[in-house]
């Protein structure tokens, strides 16, 4: 096999598993959020550690632009998490 195409075979395949990893993160961090947790539990603590990063700049965006605030809905929550799931399939077209 071409050593080019194993290269970009393997970068693609980590990059598609990071993805899948912090989705699930994500979704876990839903479920978490429903529970009545404390907020000094260390798996939380993780999980929203491993999340935040990719929800903070869309945060950020919205409340720059005065973007739907005020909604008891989490909305750059799930903007971050269909521009992930977007980018992991853009990655799937990459691979090919």
């Amino acid at each position: 096999m071409n050593l080019k195409f194993t290269l970009m075979y393997l970068f693609t395949s980590i990059i598609d598993v990071f993805f899948s990893v912090t989705l699930f993160f994500m979704l876990v961090r839903v479920i978490l959020s429903w529970l009545p947790i404390s907020d000094d539990n260390p798996i939380e603590e993780f999980v929203f550690t491993a999340t935040e990063p990719f929800i903070v700049p869309v945060r950020i965006l919205f409340d720059k632009f005065n973007i739907m605030n005020g909604l008891p809905i989490d909305i750059p929550f799930f903007v971050s998490y269909v521009i992930l799931a977007l980018l992991q399939r853009l990655v799937y077209v990459i691979r090919g």
